[in-house]
C-alpha cells in the first residue's frame, strides 16, 4: 500500500492539548510612515497544518486582547516547539481594489498577513508543569 502525505504526520497521536492565553504586546513597529496603523493578530501552532489564530486588534502599536485562549495539540511534549508569529493583517477594501483594478483575483488579495515577529518555544519547558500557568 502506497503512503502519501506529509511524513511529519505519520505516526504522531496528540497527548495533550496546550492552552494559550494571548495577552498583549508593546511598542509594535511602524509599517509605513509616521501615521501608519498596525493591526496586529498572533498565529500559533506545533504543526504547521494545524494553526490558531487571535482576533485582529485594529489600528494599535500596544494591542490588548481579552478572552484570548488558544488551544493547540501536542504530540511529542519533548521535541516539538510552540511556534508564535505575530503579524500585521492587512485588509484591502472594495474602493481600493478599484482603484487598482485588481478585481480578477481579488479573494486572494483581500487579505495578507505580514510578519512582525516570530518565536519557537520548546514544549518541554512549558509542559514540565502541566496544569500550571506559565508566563513566557
Amino acid at each position: 500500500r502506497d503512503v502519501t502525505g506529509n511524513l511529519d504526520d505519520l505516526g504522531l497521536h496528540s497527548v495533550g492539548v496546550l492552552e494559550v492565553e494571548v495577552l498583549s504586546a508593546s511598542q509594535l513597529p511602524k509599517k509605513g510612515g509616521a501615521f501608519s496603523a498596525v493591526d496586529p493578530q498572533v498565529q500559533l501552532w506545533t504543526q504547521p497544518q494545524h494553526r490558531v489564530t487571535s482576533s485582529v486588534k485594529k489600528s494599535t502599536r500596544n494591542p490588548k486582547w481579552k478572552n484570548q485562549h488558544l488551544e493547540v495539540l501536542v504530540q511529542e511534549p519533548n521535541s516539538q516547539q510552540l511556534r508564535v508569529v505575530l503579524q500585521d493583517i492587512d485588509m484591502l477594501n472594495f474602493k481600493e481594489l478599484l482603484r487598482v483594478n485588481l478585481l480578477r483575483g481579488a479573494s486572494n488579495l483581500m487579505r495578507s498577513a505580514n510578519p512582525i515577529g516570530r518565536a519557537g518555544l520548546p514544549l518541554r519547558d512549558i509542559c514540565n508543569s502541566p496544569y500550571k500557568r506559565q508566563e513566557v
